[in-house]
């Protein structure tokens, strides 16, 4: 198996190997990944954390070796905590919720034998349910971004993704398949750090939230935002009228 690792702050995973092709994804500064194949100077690659599958262009591709796999996986997980982002390492911009391979914010970490400074990095190893409204408060206001998954750019599923990356759960990257972790949940036992998830006209689930505490529940939706909850949706006071169709919720932390 071969294996890339992401060391710059953000790759595009493209659905076809195009550059014109649709933005399905992004691989985050530090994030794994098998190589698949090559085609048209593009390579198929495939998410360690979260089996995801795309295309990315091959001047991004980072191959390493069997030995530096081996290590890295050996290292207990950081990640950046910054808002929105910092520079590290060769002035690379790395974002909010990207893999860091240190403890510690006074040490250096190496991947593939390039040395990163993170001296002035905020990282942490796992949060808890009660650091939830700090944590997406700094997401707040992030414009809607198709395939996106960090403060400048992010969907609905890849905001839930990347919050619950900080408290230690590897959630699938589509909203329809987050909707099958964690366990149910009626509407009148709801608590801070649930998803509700939403469903089209068909009764498909294209939508997912992380609800808060008084019937508020914060996602992206042009940008992310916090807005009003009940038992059938999620109401937007501007437009006096529901804008998603609750479909289910689910529990994916017990604290």
């Amino acid at each position: 198996m071969k294996i890339g690792l992401a060391d710059i702050s953000i790759i595009p995973m493209r659905k076809q190997p195009d550059d014109k092709s649709e933005m399905v994804n992004q691989i985050l500064f530090g994030e794994l990944y098998e190589i698949i194949e090559k085609s048209n100077g593009f390579f198929k690659v495939k998410l360690l954390h979260d089996g995801y599958i795309g295309w990315i262009c091959q001047k991004q591709l980072c191959q390493i070796s069997k030995i530096e796999y081996n290590r890295l996986k050996s290292i207990k997980l950081s990640y950046l905590y910054n808002n929105p982002s910092t520079i590290i390492g060769n002035n690379i911009n790395i974002v909010q919720g990207s893999y860091i391979y240190a403890n510690d914010t006074d040490s250096d970490f190496v991947l593939n034998n390039n040395k990163f400074s993170i001296n002035e990095c905020k990282i942490v190893n796992k949060l808890f349910l009660k650091d939830l409204p700090l944590l997406v408060n700094k997401y707040v206001n992030t414009p809607y971004l198709w395939g996106g998954r960090s403060p400048y750019g992010i969907d609905c599923s890849g905001f839930t993704q990347m919050v619950f990356r900080f408290f230690g759960v590897d959630m699938p990257r589509d909203a329809i398949d987050q909707s099958t972790v964690g366990s149910s949940v009626e509407y009148d036992s709801i608590k801070q750090g649930d998803l509700a998830f939403f469903q089209n006209e068909n009764g498909l689930i294209n939508h997912v939230g992380i609800i808060l505490e008084n019937n508020k529940i914060i996602h992206a939706s042009g940008y992310v935002r916090i807005d009003d909850l009940d038992d059938n949706g999620i109401y937007k006071i501007s437009f006096s009228n529901y804008s998603h169709k609750l479909s289910l919720i689910k529990r994916i932390i017990q604290e």
